[in-house]
């Protein structure tokens, strides 16, 4: 498809086709995309997230499609082990390592609800001494 905009005087609505140029993004002939936020010319660059090459991951959307402003579309990328940093903090706010390895071993999500509720604090703020106590009490 040539024709960027599907009506003249409208520059927020799009033919997607006519703007993605990513290989590794398909689009049918026909799919709209709406932005009335950001330019949708942006579509690739503001929508389609983490979406790396060596992934080589694919996006394909078929034909007469409409896609509503602010629609994501995430890839493999943004889901990472949870032993990264970016996930679990806490090596950078504590030194010792029984500390850390007990808060990344914690089970704490499944705890059921009213326990999660009474400690909310502790886990929060990743207060060992309360949460060390909980799960003792949990075993008993």
């Amino acid at each position: 498809m040539t024709k960027t905009y599907p009506r003249d005087g409208d520059k927020q609505t799009i033919y997607l086709n006519a703007v993605v140029k990513n290989p590794q993004i398909e689009i049918g002939d026909y799919t709209i995309y709406n932005d009335f936020v950001n330019d949708p010319v942006h579509f690739e660059k503001n929508n389609v997230l983490y979406h790396y090459p060596i992934n080589k991951d694919r996006l394909v959307i078929g034909k007469f499609y409409s896609i509503a402003c602010g629609a994501k579309f995430l890839f493999n990328s943004a889901n990472h082990t949870q032993k990264f940093l970016s996930t679990y903090t806490f090596p950078l706010f504590f030194e010792e390592k029984e500390s850390i390895d007990f808060l990344l071993n914690l089970k704490w999500r499944n705890w059921n609800f009213e326990t999660i509720r009474q400690n909310i604090n502790a886990i929060s703020n990743a207060d060992i001494v309360v949460l060390k106590t909980q799960r003792e009490s949990r075993k008993q």
